[in-house]
């Protein structure tokens, strides 16, 4: 039951990805966060990290939402640790930092 969950999530993914690309940002958004939800439901970690992490990316450059994508990308980070991904987490922490700058808070 778990790998149906887990196969569901990587089709919902990629789907959001494929969301963005036709920049349909309305269905991305729903679509990373149904893929969250079922990664969440699978305990598939990298698969909550990455997809944490692609919200982050998308409310950073598409939505223009820096304050949604600073919460994802901290989200993303406990989830990256436990990966032990070291270029995921430096990604992320740049990603962050651009999200920090564009509200004006590196504090």
């Amino acid at each position: 039951r778990a790998h149906n969950v887990k196969g569901q999530a990587n089709a919902q993914a990629n789907i959001a990805n494929l969301n963005v690309e036709f920049k349909n940002f309305e269905e991305a958004e729903l679509n990373y966060n149904r893929a969250l939800a079922n990664y969440e439901k699978a305990g598939d970690e990298l698969g909550i990290a990455q997809t944490y992490d692609d919200l982050g990316r998308f409310h950073l450059s598409k939505n223009k939402d820096y304050k949604k994508a600073f919460e994802c990308l901290s989200r993303s980070r406990p989830h990256l640790h436990k990966q032990n991904n070291n270029y995921s987490l430096v990604s992320n922490y740049l990603f962050t930092a651009e999200a920090c700058l564009e509200m004006n808070d590196l504090a």
